[in-house]
């Protein structure tokens, strides 16, 4: 087994929709979902990450556990709406899942944590009842990032970090949420697909990365620029997992093979130095 895919997270999003910039098969089905959880078990996996929002994702996950001996840790997520009982979507995601407890119950969105703050109490009473074993919430830029990190209820974050969304970004605040004892989860390692993309494709609006990627690409070294974003992740000391998508069993395995790739500390040092200025750039949701 591969040293690292335990600190994978395999998410499910791509099989309860049609999701990334390069995706053109549409979701797989529930044959294949099947048998790609079951691969991932194999190799190591011990978490998905799913959520209400990602179509019928959740329910496949129920439907797994239903068939096979086979069990995941999960992780997902809660919206925190006026009048809209916290415990009545943890009891729905739960006989969704065909589960007993959330590994993780995240905040879907950052806004709703500081709109209704009194959810914390409502999530902290559920951590104490073991239906949820830890609290986080999920977050784009660094000023939710640091408004996570010195929240004390919130033991888990997940945010975004890849080649440009990187340490330079984001370096300073992973540190300070280490030293707090906060769990944490990236995703977008593959920036949706864009890091995969020829840079003659790239739409217009993105063309202000180029010279970034230009950069990056002179790290690849004939490794692939998958297993240059994903061991540029796992490399990180205070990463405790890392969020992956995949469309396809091919795709699982080929991620398993390059979570194993063991990236020198220099390549990582010289990535860890590249700036995006444009920061707004770096998350999906702007696109146009």
């Amino acid at each position: 087994m591969p040293i690292l895919n335990n600190k994978l997270i395999l998410g499910t999003v791509q099989f309860g929709l049609d999701y990334g910039i390069n995706n053109s098969a549409g979701k797989p089905s529930k044959e294949q979902v099947f048998k790609i959880f079951e691969e991932a078990a194999k190799a190591g996996v011990t978490i998905l990450d799913t959520a209400d929002a990602y179509g019928n994702a959740s329910e496949l996950i129920g439907e797994f556990f239903s068939v096979s001996k086979t069990r995941f840790e999960i992780n997902t997520k809660f919206k925190a709406e006026k009048g809209k009982s916290i415990e009545a979507q943890l009891t729905h995601s739960l006989n969704q899942l065909n589960a007993e407890q959330v590994n993780i119950y995240f905040y879907h969105r950052f806004d709703e944590m500081l709109e209704f703050p009194e959810t914390l109490t409502e999530l902290q009473v559920l951590k104490n009842q073991s239906l949820i074993n830890k609290i986080g919430v999920s977050v784009y830029g660094n000023n939710e990032f640091e408004i996570a990190v010195n929240t004390p209820e919130v033991d888990a974050i997940q945010l975004p970090f890849n080649l440009l969304d990187n340490y330079s970004q984001r370096g300073a605040l992973l540190k300070q949420a280490k030293q707090k004892g906060k769990e944490i989860q990236v995703r977008s390692v593959f920036l949706q697909g864009l890091f995969f993309k020829n840079l003659n494709d790239y739409p217009a609006y993105l063309t202000p990365l180029k010279p970034y990627m230009q950069t990056v690409n002179e790290f690849e070294n004939g490794m692939g620029m998958e297993a240059l974003a994903l061991s540029y992740a796992l490399a990180q000391p205070e990463i405790d997992n890392v969020l992956i998508g995949v469309d396809t069993l091919e795709q699982l395995q080929q991620n398993l093979s390059y979570s194993n790739t063991e990236l020198p500390t220099n390549i990582v040092s010289r990535i860890n130095a590249i700036h995006v200025a444009e920061t707004e750039l770096l998350y999906p949701k702007n696109w146009k």
